[in-house]
């Protein structure tokens, strides 16, 4: 607390005059040892605690100079990779990282396939990743599910499929694996398949704490979602219900029943839970949508015309909400204001929605 310190201007001083007493230090030492690995390192570690005035060009010089002293140490080229990947030097980056590779470094195939992946050379992800899931002792599962559903291409998920296998055959209880399994599957219009794979988590898995909970509720929604696509409504509110149950604050379980029921010609239910979803989620865009797309549909277009305003506002990317407001200005008459909210829909659309919004 600034206020309560009345020496904390000090600090940045104080700071800047330790840090120069350690380089001079450090430099001591590696004039008296220039061959020593270890004072290399830390003063490398001292350059990266200087952030944010992190200097990429001195780290780089003194990745350098480890090297020169042990060429054969394959994480030495890791971490000057990882110093050329934040100055974007892509290609020197992967030089770096296959070399760190052919000797021996196996950690180096995710870094690899990540920064593959960053830069959206997809065709070159996938083998590193693979060799990733068989050499490593384990893989962090944040990004693996970052990678999956960050993905655009279509023609990716078998892919995606094929290294979570990969990564089953080593974890076969690990449920993570099982449930981006699942999305995959949905993903492939394979919904009989996810359906399998979320009954065997929710089989399987024991709610012991506030995170199991939430990745319970996660797959009950995710098989909610799957019998929704396949058109049996009343199973998939089955489910919907039981995710309300256990997470009464979950938006999506409100938004996605309500659409259902209205579905299913129960209006007024369908209203009620659409309009609980916007007061419990005051700033998803979906949920406004949700609602709108409701009130369209019973003549309500001027509260529609409000919470489509509101929806756009949120989320000026959504070509949901533009799609909506297009319909709505044409039943209006007023077609000006279609064609300007269908130029939005059509650059932010999904490829198989383009036909429909043209």
């Amino acid at each position: 607390d600034r206020e309560k310190c009345p020496d904390y201007h000090k600090k940045t001083e104080l700071f800047e005059k330790t840090k120069q007493e350690i380089f001079k230090y450090i430099n001591k030492a590696i004039e008296y040892e220039p061959n020593n690995i270890r004072n290399y390192f830390k003063l490398s570690d001292y350059y990266y605690l200087d952030y944010p005035n992190i200097n990429p060009e001195k780290l780089i010089e003194i990745y350098n100079k480890m090297i020169s002293i042990e060429p054969d140490t394959g994480y030495l080229y890791s971490y000057r990779a990882r110093v050329k990947e934040e100055i974007e030097d892509i290609k020197g980056a992967i030089a770096d990282y296959k070399k760190a590779i052919k000797l021996g470094d196996v950690d180096s195939f995710e870094e690899l396939g990540m920064l593959y992946f960053n830069n959206k050379m997809y065709d070159e992800f996938f083998e590193p990743f693979e060799k990733a899931i068989k050499e490593l002792p384990t893989i962090d599962i944040f990004w693996l599910k970052y990678i999956i559903e960050k993905n655009t291409n279509e023609n990716n998920y078998p892919k995606f499929e094929k290294l979570l296998n990969g990564y089953l055959i080593k974890y076969p209880k690990d449920l993570r694996i099982y449930q981006m399994l699942a999305y995959v599957k949905c993903q492939m219009k394979e919904f009989q398949q996810a359906i399998k794979y979320t009954n065997y988590i929710l089989k399987h898995c024991h709610c012991k704490d506030d995170d199991d909970i939430k990745f319970y509720a996660l797959t009950l929604a995710r098989k909610a979602y799957c019998y929704d696509i396949l058109k049996k409504y009343k199973l998939a509110i089955r489910y919907y219900d039981k995710v309300i149950e256990l997470c009464p604050d979950n938006p999506l379980a409100y938004l996605n029943k309500s659409r259902l029921l209205f579905l299913m010609h129960k209006i007024e239910e369908g209203l009620t839970l659409a309009q609980k979803a916007v007061k419990i989620a005051p700033e998803d865009p979906t949920a406004f949508i949700n609602l709108a797309w409701i009130e369209m549909n019973i003549g309500k277009l001027k509260k529609a015309l409000k919470h489509l305003d509101k929806a756009t506002e949120l989320d000026k990317n959504n070509p949901d909400g533009y799609k909506l407001k297009t319909s709505l200005y044409y039943m209006l008459k007023d077609y000006e204001k279609a064609l300007q909210n269908a130029a939005p829909a059509i650059k932010n659309a999904l490829k198989e929605d383009l036909p429909d919004l043209y």
